[in-house]
């Protein structure tokens, strides 16, 4: 039998036929047209090609003798340009068609395209909002192939591990930015030289209704006791790391900030000796690969080292159990198709004993002893139940009824007993025979359980309440039997008015010591419940304390004011900071979407929800208004891209297939900007808009297309070429003194990710790569924003990829590491802006927002001097400032029995109504011969010159003041600096004037 699918991606149409061939050695495979050389390579070493279609991108491969077609299914489908693969003795799992864009655009293409939502807290769940998030993440990655290069991501760590650090300045003291002897003109927080997180803390709801009770921060996958130590508890976040609690979450530590990335799956923590805890790295459920592997730590999460590297390597692994009579014992599920591994030996070494390639292997559970002492392993893939009984050592299918099987719990009382959720039936399944034969025991669950998202958010577990099974099953909601199933209770009512906690459940654990407590885990981050009779829970939100893990898709900083910012996130609406980064408001609602914030007016604000849902505020969200126009037929966002105007600050530009403009003088849309669609794709991703000619604009698309307007937006001229890589443009920085200059950020893998064209106004124009080159080139993945830095913005860029933050001082040619070494995690960064305050700031998916002090200080020119020793021979000191062509010039002077010096002071007078917390004496001179220069500070207390420090004449050089700054500064608000040139013996005859260039002071403030 012979059926037809049929489907669109943005590229072109393809038609596949599917047969069921009685030759096992036969595989249908589909490769993208324009791409099918990787493919066609691939198969020819498995087997021999036939019947290849140009047009479709369809073969059929004879598989040579020894080649079993599943195995050869899962090699050539996980090749970026392989769509799909068929045959009989194949099954594709869906974890892995969720890989696919394709496959993700066929399956939402089901269900029906929701316009604007004009009221927030109406929405509901009935709607595939995370295969929409996780479309919106694989189309832009993924073009101009089917899938997601996954492989290149680990090659991309190992890159970033051998880039040099960047090195910027702390106060006080210059460095080398990268070592090439180029100073520059950055300096960091001075009192960390750190990236510093900046939140949101406290962050609140923006109703009741899904969000349950405040505070919250983001996705959680992962959730475990300390069975020793009551108080002590891990949680593992999406993409947020693995932190602790010692204090029942009051506060938070991030054990995870030097991990190559930051998915966690998993964790167990060892019952013998709880300061040994493993953690399985992937995000299995959120279908994101990133480099995964399982770590382990002895000492309660303080350091970890990467185990089973040479078994499963960087693979996502979905769950890691510790067996409980054998600590020695741990067993680890792949996620991703590579079977089940057990160690023996604590973690050190490790063997494959399930090597089944038919799927994932969604999870793990341990039973209880039986009446011989042996326990009962299982695992779970779609459609079957494996059973262990010598602990993962050897394993038995012993049931293949499933349609998609995501999770299983061993009865908590009866030794031969088991439960298997499967998320496309929406059913609860119960063995009492080792999983051989089951019975339906969903009862009223689908009445109180909400399935739509089941392969996304699912789990079922266990415990024991008075001798029977206490079932949990987590969906949108949270659903508990204490009978063993058949009768549920929703007992998370996320879908209430009155809801307790977050929607989309991802993890639970009973207390080992006291099962009426749990913990859960969920879109909003994680719980404590505790329960007050029968099926009524009290629940307490840990989602403060210094935990921080939301999942920004954007977000958009205050040019004045370093409390304001607003972000869009992942089922956390939009977090808002209005003047206190402790506590976050939260407007709008579902998942948030692009932000904006008006240049000049920090009180008018944009925040988006799906589908090009649009609203603002003109009192710094005191209230909010509904503003989105009427879009029509166009393609509707999942995450909405919206851009303020540098120069304009009434316009805002949003994005669908056309581009709209909207003016907040007049609060009116012009829409379909030059009548014309900006892409060949989908979506418009970006928009550049040059600071320095408001008519000149620029827009990149999920297809590569890159366009110009040389009229503010009446028309517009496709200008990419061959020149520029067919990628999914992200992001555009347009030169702020050149319009005609711009950079392009790319996403995808297998190119360059940063691209420069001098002239675009050119009737060709050129781009060439800027993203470097050997072990300073940016890594191979996607680049997600770009930032030039206002002080040098061809020479000094920053850019945001999936791993962190790379710096430039040489206009690309070389970038350095900006992320672990300066205290970043190697996260997912997705916005970046820098701010007049000096602020690098950074929204991340997974991690929040981030801010580095890029040049915090305020240059001061002196206001006055005086010559200590010597004379001054020309110049005059109160014009000095960075480079400003002035010279000072001190003409040989004292002369005694040490040698020769000249001295000269400065007064400068501090900036009034600001809390100083860091001084710098920057001075830049020459002398012939070289001579140090000593630098000192007037102590106006004691009229006393406390010397500070030495820098060389010849170059620039910079010293602090440290200590107790307010004893240098006199009642005038002013402090004196010295700088006295010397040299160590009489050389009359070869002593020329001493030319001095800068003496400025630099006051770091807040």
């Amino acid at each position: 039998m012979n059926t037809s699918f049929f489907w669109k991606t943005p590229m072109t149409a393809f038609s596949v036929a599917c047969a069921c061939m009685s030759l096992a050695s036969t595989l249908h495979v589909q490769v993208q047209v324009k791409f099918e050389k990787q493919g066609l390579k691939a198969a020819k070493k498995l087997g021999t090609i036939s019947g290849l279609d140009k047009k479709t991108g369809r073969f059929d491969l004879i598989l040579h003798p020894k080649q079993n077609p599943q195995s050869a299914a899962m090699t050539l489908l996980e090749l970026p340009s392989v769509m799909k693969v068929s045959g009989s003795g194949v099954h594709v799992p869906t974890l892995l068609n969720l890989q696919s864009r394709s496959y993700l655009q066929k399956e939402l293409a089901k269900y029906p395209t929701d316009g604007p939502v004009k009221n927030p807290s109406q929405e509901d769940e009935k709607g595939p909002d995370y295969l929409r998030a996780l479309q919106y993440f694989t189309d832009r990655r993924a073009y101009p192939y089917d899938r997601i290069n996954w492989s290149a991501y680990q090659k991309a760590d190992q890159l970033a591990s051998k880039m040099p650090a960047a090195s910027w300045m702390t106060a006080g003291q210059h460095q080398n930015f990268g070592g090439n002897g180029h100073i520059h003109p950055l300096t960091v927080d001075p009192l960390s030289g750190q990236w510093s997180l900046v939140g949101p803390h406290n962050l609140n709801i923006p109703y009741t209704t899904y969000y349950g009770v405040p505070p919250l921060t983001g996705r959680v996958n992962a959730v475990a006791f300390d069975t020793t130590n009551a108080g002590t508890f891990y949680i593992g976040g999406a993409e947020g790391g693995v932190w602790k609690t010692t204090d029942s979450g009051n506060t938070w530590t991030c054990l995870s900030n030097s991990w190559p990335t930051e998915t966690v799956d998993s964790l167990a923590v060892d019952p013998a000796n709880t300061n040994i805890l493993f953690a399985a790295i992937g995000d299995v459920p959120g279908g994101i690969f990133f480099p995964g592997g399982i770590m382990k730590s002895t000492d309660g999460g303080n350091t970890w080292a990467p185990v089973g590297q040479a078994q499963f390597g960087d693979q996502p692994m979905s769950t890691v159990l510790i067996d409980p009579d054998n600590t020695s014992r741990i067993i680890a599920a792949s996620g991703y198709y590579k079977g089940i591994f057990v160690s023996t030996d604590g973690g050190t070494t490790w063997t494959n004993t399930l090597n089944d390639s038919n799927n994932a292997f969604y999870d793990l559970s341990i039973g209880i002893p039986n009446t011989q002492g042996v326990r009962d392993l299982y695992a779970v893939d779609s459609n079957s139940v494996w059973l262990s009984t010598d602990m993962g050592t050897t394993w038995n299918k012993v049931n293949s009824g499933f349609s998609s099987a995501k999770s299983v719990a061993a009865s908590a009382t009866n030794p031969s007993a088991v439960y298997v959720l499967d998320s496309n039936n929406q059913t609860v399944s119960k063995s009492v025979d080792n999983g051989s034969t089951f019975s339906n025991v969903t009862g009223n669950l689908g009445n109180v359980a909400n399935w739509n998202q089941a392969w996304y958010d699912y789990y079922i577990r266990c415990g024991n309440l008075n001798g029977q099974d206490d079932l949990f099953v987590g969906l949108i909601s949270v659903a508990e039997s204490p009978t063993g199933g058949n009768s549920w209770t929703d007992i998370g009512l996320t879908e209430t008015s009155t809801a307790p906690t977050h929607n989309d459940a991802h993890a639970c654990m009973i207390n080992p010591a006291n099962p009426n407590q749990a913990l859960f885990g969920n879109d909003g981050g994680v719980y404590l419940a505790n329960r007050v009779s029968g099926t009524t829970w009290s629940w307490s939100p840990l989602n403060n304390g210094g935990l921080c893990l939301t999942m920004f898709y954007d977000g958009r900083w205050s040019q004045n004011n370093l409390s304001s910012m607003i972000g869009g996130s992942q089922d956390n609406a939009t977090p808002v900071a209005t003047g206190d980064v402790n506590n976050w408001g939260n407007v709008a609602g579902g998942d948030g979407g692009g932000v904006a914030i008006d240049k000049d007016n920090e009180n008018i604000q944009y925040a988006t929800i799906y589908n090009f849902s649009i609203y603002n505020t003109t009192n710094d969200w005191g209230s909010e208004n509904y503003i989105s126009p009427n879009t029509g037929g166009d393609n509707l966002p999942f995450v909405t891209p919206i851009f303020g105007d540098p120069q304009h600050g009434n316009f805002l530009y949003g994005c669908t297939n056309y581009l709209y403009r909207y003016d907040s003088n007049t609060g009116n849309w012009a829409s379909h900007l030059g009548g014309q669609a900006l892409t060949s794709g989908y979506l418009v991703n970006t928009v550049g808009i040059s600071p320095s000619n408001d008519q000149i604009l620029y827009t990149g698309s999920d297809s590569g297309d890159l366009f110009m307007s040389t009229n503010q937006g009446a028309s517009w001229t496709r200008i990419n070429n061959a020149s520029l890589p067919n990628r999914s443009i992200t992001s555009i920085s347009v030169n702020p003194n050149n319009p005609d200059d711009i950079l392009v950020g790319l996403s995808g893998t297998g190119t360059g990710h940063l691209y420069e064209c001098t002239n675009t106004a050119a009737a060709s124009p050129v781009f060439a790569s800027v993203s470097g080159s050997s072990n300073t080139a940016l890594p191979n993945v996607s680049l997600n924003c770009i930032e030039r830095d206002p002080l040098d913005p061809v020479n000094t860029l920053y850019v945001g990829t999936d791993i962190g933050v790379f710096a430039s001082n040489n206009a690309g040619s070389t970038w350095y590491n900006a992320t672990i070494p300066l205290g970043l995690p190697a996260v997912q960064v997705t916005a970046m802006q820098m701010t007049p305050y000096r602020g690098l700031n950074i929204s991340t998916y997974g991690r929040g927002m981030w801010r580095i002090f890029v040049n915090t200080t305020n240059v001061i020119a002196a206001t006055g001097f005086g010559v200590i020793d010597g004379k001054l021979a020309s110049g005059n000191l109160a014009s000095l400032a960075a480079d400003d062509g002035n010279d000072l010039v001190l003409a040989p002077g004292f002369f005694g029995a040490k040698g020769y010096r000249d001295t000269v002071s400065a007064t400068f007078a501090m900036p009034s109504g600001q809390t100083v917390t860091g001084i710098n004496v920057q001075v830049k001179a020459t002398a012939q011969p070289k001579a140090p220069i000593h630098v000192f500070v007037l102590n106006p207390t004691t009229n006393q010159y406390i010397s500070l420090g030495t820098v060389t004449s010849g170059q620039d050089g910079s010293v602090a003041i440290t200590g107790n700054l307010s004893q240098y500064i006199n009642q005038s608000g002013n402090v004196t600096v010295a700088v006295q040139v010397a040299y160590p013996k009489p050389t009359i005859q070869s002593i020329q004037n001493t030319l001095i260039d800068r003496i400025n002071l630099s006051v770091t403030s807040y």
